[in-house]
């Protein structure tokens, strides 16, 4: 009876460790950063044209759009012009704010 459980207990062990999923590491290009931000500034410039966003949020975006824009243009010398390349880190974060900050003026 006892080498029965020896069998029974690798094979127990040998699901758990099939059936665990692996992390994904998920990434996004420069370009789809680039598609993401586009988009929420051309809403975001219908609506300063329109007269719907005050002043000081102006500044605020201006200034987030400019510190996306420095970072975004250093990442894609970096990758040699490669859109298709992997945003950095930074960029991301960059792009997140600047969306964000986007959002809540998009939804006044």
């Amino acid at each position: 009876m006892k080498p029965r459980i020896l069998p029974l207990a690798l094979c127990l062990i040998w699901l758990v460790a099939c059936t665990t999923t692996q992390k994904t590491v998920a990434f996004q290009t420069l370009s789809a950063v680039q598609a993401t931000v586009d988009s929420s500034l051309t809403a975001y410039a219908d609506m300063v044209v329109s007269g719907k966003v005050d002043v000081a949020t102006q500044v605020k975006v201006k200034a987030a759009k400019t510190r996306y824009e420095i970072a975004f243009k250093l990442a894609l010398e970096t990758a040699q012009g490669n859109l298709a390349a992997p945003a950095p880190g930074d960029i991301q974060k960059l792009a997140d704010e600047l969306s964000a900050l986007l959002t809540v003026v998009l939804k006044k």
